[in-house]
Order: C-alpha cells, then sequence, then structure tokens
C-alpha cells in the first residue's frame, strides 16, 4: 500500500527545511568561533575593570559617581574591539546565506515540479542586492553594542549602591553578565545569525521571483517544542512573493513556493495536496500539550474564548529588518 501523500510531502518539506538549516548551521559554526576568540579576547580587560571596582571596595573606598563612570568607559572600550569582529563575521554570513538560500530556493522549485535551470540570476547579482551589513540601521545597532551593555553594567551597580548592597556581591553580578551569561557575546550572535537568515531568505525569495513564483506557504517546524507559537500560528498560511519571510531574530522557519497545480499544468486527474496550517494542526492537539506549549494562562485564556490562534502573532518593527513577527503577550491580547 502505498503511503499517505500528504505525510509524503509534510515529510519532504522537513527534509528540503532542515538541509537548509544544515547548510546555515555549518556556515556559522565558523563565525561563531571567530566571535568566540574575539569575545575570549576582550573579557581580559573586562575583568580587569571588574577587579579593579572590586579592589577599590576591599580597601574600603565605596562606589562614586566618578568610579561608576569610569567603569562604564572600561567596559565600553573593551566591547569596542568587538565590534569590528562582528561587522566582518556578519559580511562573511550575509554573502554564504543568500548562496544557501539560493540553492534552498532551487531545490524546492524542482520539489514541485518546477524546472529552474533557465533564466536563473548569478549569485552575485543577488548577493549584490542584500544590503543589511551595509545599511545604515545595521550598522548603528552594531555600533551601539558596546555602549548598551557598559551602560546596562552601570545601572546595575547604581542601583546596587542605591539599595545598599555589598559591592563585591555587584562585582560577582558583573561577572556572571560578562562572563557566565557572556550577555554581549548573545547579541553579537543573534545579530550576525539573524543577518545570515535573512539574506537566506531573501536569495530564496529572489530565485522564486524571478522564476515566475507568485505566492509561497510559511513553514515551521512544528514537531520542535522550541518553536516559538507565533510560528506555529502562522505556518501553512499564503504570502506574495514580493514578501519575505519575516520571523523574529534567530527564527528557523522557510518559505516553501507555490507551484502550479495539476489542472494549471494540463494534466486531468492529479491530486492536490494542501499543507495543514498551523492552527488546524494545533487545534487537534491533545489538551496537556497544548497547555505546554501554550503556557497555562495562555491555555486558560484561549479556551474560555478570549482570543482567536490567528490573533496571536504580532508584527512589530526593527530598524534593520522591517516588519517581523512575534508571540503576542497575553495582555495584549486579552486588550485586542
Amino acid at each position: 500500500m502505498p503511503g499517505d501523500p500528504r505525510k509524503q510531502l509534510q515529510e519532504e518539506i522537513r527534509r528540503g527545511r532542515q538541509a537548509f538549516y544544515g547548510r546555515l548551521a555549518r556556515d556559522a559554526a565558523s563565525a561563531t568561533a571567530r566571535l568566540e576568540k574575539a569575545y575570549q579576547a576582550r573579557l581580559a580587560g573586562v575583568n580587569r575593570a571588574i577587579r579593579e571596582f572590586e579592589e577599590r571596595t576591599k580597601r574600603g573606598e565605596g562606589p562614586t559617581l566618578g568610579g561608576l563612570e569610569t567603569l562604564r568607559e572600561k567596559l565600553e572600550r573593551e566591547l569596542d574591539d568587538l565590534q569590528d569582529a562582528v561587522v566582518d563575521v556578519s559580511a562573511q554570513l550575509q554573502n554564504a546565506g543568500a548562496e544557501d538560500g539560493i540553492r534552498a530556493g532551487i531545490a524546492a522549485l524542482q520539489r514541485g515540479g518546477v524546472s529552474a535551470t533557465f533564466h536563473l540570476p548569478t549569485v552575485e547579482t543577488i548577493q549584490a542586492g542584500i544590503g543589511y551589513v551595509d545599511s545604515a540601521a545595521w550598522r548603528a545597532a552594531v555600533g551601539k553594542l558596546a555602549s548598551y551593555h557598559a551602560e546596562q553594567a552601570a545601572d546595575a551597580v547604581l542601583d546596587a549602591l542605591a539599595r545598599g548592597i555589598n559591592p563585591r556581591q555587584t562585582a560577582r553580578w558583573l561577572r556572571d553578565y560578562f562572563v557566565k551569561s557572556r550577555r554581549p557575546m548573545v547579541d553579537a550572535l543573534r545579530m550576525a545569525r539573524t543577518t545570515q537568515i535573512y539574506a537566506a531568505r531573501e536569495g530564496t525569495r529572489q530565485i522564486y521571483e524571478r522564476t515566475g513564483v507568485e505566492q509561497w506557504i510559511w513553514s515551521a517546524n512544528l514537531g520542535n517544542p522550541r518553536t516559538c507559537f507565533s510560528c506555529v500560528c502562522l505556518h501553512g498560511t499564503v504570502h506574495p512573493v514580493s514578501e519575505v519571510l519575516n520571523d523574529h531574530h534567530n527564527g528557523r522557519c522557510a518559505p516553501i513556493p507555490v507551484t502550479p497545480r495539476w489542472v494549471e499544468l494540463g494534466i486531468a486527474g492529479g491530486r492536490e495536496l494542501a499543507i495543514e496550517t498551523g492552527v488546524d494542526w494545533f487545534r487537534k492537539l491533545p489538551a496537556e500539550q497544548q497547555a505546554s506549549i501554550m503556557g497555562p494562562k495562555f491555555y486558560e485564556a484561549w479556551t474560555a474564548g478570549a482570543f482567536r490562534l490567528e490573533q496571536v502573532p504580532r508584527l512589530y518593527h526593527n530598524d534593520i529588518f522591517g516588519p517581523m513577527w512575534r508571540k503576542s503577550t497575553l495582555a495584549e491580547l486579552l486588550a485586542s
């Protein structure tokens, strides 16, 4: 007995998406190592600034506003050097992402029965049109990386001072921020990774557009518990090819081309297969799994009829990537 055609289609889409993000992950691995090396080099100076702050407190010299400003300046100076590495790595990932996106677009068209071998633009042509790293908004965001995290540290110290917290405890907080949780490194990686992913999607979108595709379908990884619930609700929605798939930072969704139907190809008797939407998929899940994915308060409000699943995705504006989707807060849903 042949397998279920719908499940075969879903599995083929899943494999294609995995191959796409597998290539992106391989490119990102070397870039991550470069950023890691750059950040480790900066930690020596960061630790030195924190140690000097701690030594002053041991000598009974309480933190002053002047000393706080000196700490902030030293932290910012150390992190400034990380920004050059972020720019270099992101530019590398942008070009590699565009190339991976082009390959993924061609492969998706071929899986849909469309030849993508004629009239294709060159990789260089598409790469030239993807200018995230060269945009003023992108450069401004990277330029604020050092000052933002230095200011976060200074604000935390000032708050601790106002609340009478032991300065040694404050120093431990600073080490946790820069060494353990490595917040500046996390932000740097998120910037570089999102640039790569968006460049890849733009490369895919341009392949679709230049080969006659008019629409694409949002494809999320429904089987992964880490998948954002906004993306679950957007799965299966249809979008014009003029749009780039615009989920949140570090998002892992992919655009699937809407290829001609059998009847449009002049073939009678072909069975059209629709992709099940994420909303329909979610509604079929057991109540316990629904509550686990949504969270208990969301689930309680939803089952009480306070909002519809289609209302969960919410657009917000990012200066670099434009409109992006995120999960609405419960307060936003209850107020709408």
